[in-house]
């Protein structure tokens, strides 16, 4: 990271502060995005190549707004030239390629920079979030009528949900896979309750953060006509808070019933994601220092420390303020709230606490309890 150097010999006492600027610690793969797919036919293989790069550096700008910024905040960016796109992008590598005389097919990978990256958020207002979740998992109900579908295997409700790839977002959202155990967890009375408190357990067992419902409900389906379907999403957080959303759609006819449902996976996901991002924006314009104490017991694990805060997304920077045999004491630069920093820090295994005088930084985890 720079800020260190190591005489071998001697240990703990050999640490030298060698730079007291801060360190950045935004965490490189946040600001990363994998598997762009380009297809470009041009005149040349070398006008194609380079017409795949653009479109393709485009594309993983249009991903990484979807991963950070509020969905709402989307439309508060200008058109961005392709210079401007460039200029956000650190560097790009290649999964794999297909070229032809004319052709250029690949799956490219985009790395961003993230000062470059916040800055263009600030300059335009785009409220965003820089703070990973635990997973959500998501039990999909589908009513008609008066009959209810959870595990069944024509729940086309479910199969819309299984048949869509992963998000790259920063709440990772799954379904159970419909084992015995699952259907022992939640059975047609209990998904007919719609409590989400009734999803703890299977919740757990999937070491899921946070849990939900998410029914989608129409009358009997009718054989010609528009259908109308009413979405429901009911969410219970890690301290027993629940959040809801509920929300109207259309097919024009029962052809179009698994469009509609396309998008209801898309809508919940959505809303998922801009509801972590409400609770842990980045404060635009306000950085937060925050010294702290750090226990020292060894070279080895002074050094896991500091690896584990260059991973904290939520940090700005850190510095070295003091250091001796037995601690050392640091400065936090953060734009996030002190809850979701700590959060953060729990995700990367470190536990912050408020002590007698000062905070003190440890590694190990508690429950925070602050999802």
């Amino acid at each position: 990271m720079g800020i260190f150097s190591r005489n071998p010999k001697s240990g703990l006492v050999g640490i030298v502060l060698a730079l007291l600027a801060p360190s950045s610690v935004w965490s490189a793969d946040l600001f990363t995005v994998r598997g762009v797919s380009v297809d470009v036919t041009a005149a040349t293989a070398v006008a194609a190549r380079a017409q795949a790069e653009r479109e393709g550096r485009r594309r993983a700008f249009t991903r990484l707004l979807a991963r950070l910024a509020v969905s709402d905040h989307h439309g508060r960016l200008p058109a961005l030239s392709d210079q401007d796109v460039l200029g956000l992008v650190k560097g790009h590598g290649v999964q794999a390629e297909k070229t032809s005389t004319v052709r250029y097919i690949g799956d490219l990978d985009f790395a961003f920079r993230p000062a470059a990256v916040r800055r263009l958020f600030d300059r335009f207002e785009v409220d965003y979030a820089v703070t990973t979740s635990g997973p959500v998992l998501v039990v999909p109900v589908r009513r008609v009528g008066p009959v209810l579908r959870v595990w069944e295997e024509d729940n086309r409700w479910r199969e819309a949900w299984n048949a869509l790839p992963d998000g790259d977002g920063l709440v990772p959202v799954m379904v159970p896979f419909g084992d015995l155990d699952d259907m022992s967890d939640i059975g047609p009375e209990t998904a007919a309750r719609g409590d989400p408190r009734d999803l703890i357990d299977i919740a757990s067992r999937y070491g899921a953060d946070r849990a939900a419902y998410a029914v989608l409900a129409s009358a009997d389906l009718p054989t010609t006509g528009p259908v109308e379907f009413t979405l429901t999403v009911t969410m219970l957080d890690a301290n027993g808070k629940e959040t809801s959303l509920t929300e109207g759609l259309s097919a024009t006819n029962a052809d179009a019933i698994e469009d509609v449902m396309v998008r209801a996976v898309e809508a919940v996901r959505g809303w998922v994601q801009d509801s972590w991002k409400s609770r842990n924006l980045v404060r635009r314009g306000v950085l937060q220092h925050i010294t702290v104490a750090v226990p020292i017991s060894d070279h080895t694990a002074w050094l896991d420390l500091t690896k584990r805060l260059n991973r904290v997304d939520a940090l700005q920077s850190w510095q070295v303020l003091q250091l001796n045999r037995q601690e050392a004491r640091l400065d936090l630069s953060t734009r996030s709230e002190t809850t979701t920093l700590r959060m953060a820090l729990a995700r990367a295994g470190l536990t912050l606490a408020e002590g007698a005088q000062t905070w003190r930084l440890s590694a190990g985890t508690t429950d925070p309890a602050v999802q």
